[in-house]
């Protein structure tokens, strides 16, 4: 097995997504899946491009941000290690509704559609876990919809900035 192949199975092995998986279903995700080095400033994928896939942050931080590309943008979360982006763009296979930039040098690994899609549907682990990935997200959302209409401006900006 090569360095980068033995990387992306350990990537995905320690993943909180797919830790309950059986050897051989890391094995078949592994073997399709891109280990990405990315540099600082680098779009990983834009606003409504069809979503590859799961990416995944191995190293690093990204921003998923709003806005039209070469114009205004506003960040709108900040993802880094061990955390995921394209959930649901993946799930529902629609396009994107962010871009997602790389803020420092990062390393990503991205899963495509298909395959995350077949592990999904042929594992109960699997299927569990994206059911609380998303309730997750919900719930994620809900609050920033409480945060925005009960905090001020200032206030938001300081509680992003301060934010792990």
């Amino acid at each position: 097995m090569a360095k980068s192949e033995h990387e992306i199975v350990n990537c995905i092995k320690h993943n909180a997504r797919f830790y309950n998986l059986a050897p051989t279903v890391i094995a078949r995700l592994s073997a399709r899946t891109t280990l990405l080095n990315l540099k600082l400033g680098t779009l990983a994928c834009r606003r409504g491009e069809l979503c590859a896939g799961l990416y995944i942050v191995v190293r690093g931080v990204i921003t998923l941000s709003v806005g039209e590309l070469h114009k205004v943008n506003k960040a709108i979360e900040k993802i880094g290690a061990g955390k995921h982006a394209g959930l649901a763009a993946t799930m529902l296979n629609m396009p994107l509704t962010a871009t997602c930039e790389t803020r420092v040098d990062s390393k990503l690994l991205l899963i495509p559609r298909e395959v995350f899609l077949k592990c999904a549907s042929e594992n109960y682990e699997s299927r569990s876990s994206l059911i609380v990935a998303l309730g997750r997200k919900i719930c994620g959302l809900i609050e920033d919809i409480k945060e925005f209409a009960l905090h001020s401006g200032g206030k938001r900006i300081a509680l992003y900035f301060l934010s792990p």
